[in-house]
């Protein structure tokens, strides 16, 4: 069956109601400098892999983060939260100084 004026109305009316509201476009401006300095950043910094404990807090499960915390000697507690901090602190100084060579030198 066809169906009629008034159910068409109410079909789409619902679809409306129940759509997501639209997102803003990605600031892709900010994926090219975390790009950026992921690419540059060194895998070892101070004797220590970086980048892939980096890359564990970012993507990585709860058992590699447990596992990766272990290896380093760091326990679930205080320790765990200052090596956690330490290597999330390292990335984002990096982040901040490309920021500020990017405005002295007007790229970007």
């Amino acid at each position: 069956m066809k169906e009629t004026e008034e159910e068409k109305r109410q079909r789409e009316e619902d679809e409306l109601r129940y759509r997501e509201p639209l997102q803003p476009a990605p600031d892709y401006d900010d994926a090219e400098l975390l790009q950026e300095v992921w690419s540059r950043m060194p895998d070892w910094i101070e004797g220590t892999p970086a980048k892939k404990n980096i890359k564990i807090f970012v993507f990585g499960t709860a058992r590699e983060l447990e596992k990766r915390a272990y290896k380093a000697g760091a326990s679930r507690g205080e320790d765990f939260v200052r090596w956690r901090d330490e290597f999330i602190r390292i990335f984002f100084e990096r982040v901040e100084r490309e920021e500020e060579l990017r405005k002295e030198f007007g790229v970007g």
